[in-house]
């Protein structure tokens, strides 16, 4: 079985998963600057075997928009 979101970002900013939230967003966190995000955005496009657009990318700024976009099957990423 694979990953859920929030053990893509509890992985990637080496966190536990307990305080991984919906409401998580970059800056919000040290570990989610701007390289920070690039590697979050690696990980999901790995675990989720999805392609992320630049432009997604920029739009990608909370735990909950990133669930939403990759909603069942990964729909709404590419």
């Amino acid at each position: 079985m694979g990953k859920t979101v929030y053990e893509v970002v509890a992985d990637t900013f080496n966190k536990p998963t307990t305080e991984i939230r919906d409401e998580l967003s970059f800056g919000s966190i040290p570990e989610w600057d701007s390289l920070g995000h690039i590697s979050l955005m690696v990980a999901l496009e790995k675990e989720f075997s999805l392609e992320i657009t630049p432009e997604r990318i920029a739009q990608l700024l909370t735990v909950g928009a990133i669930q939403k976009a990759i909603g069942i099957g990964g729909s709404g990423i590419s």
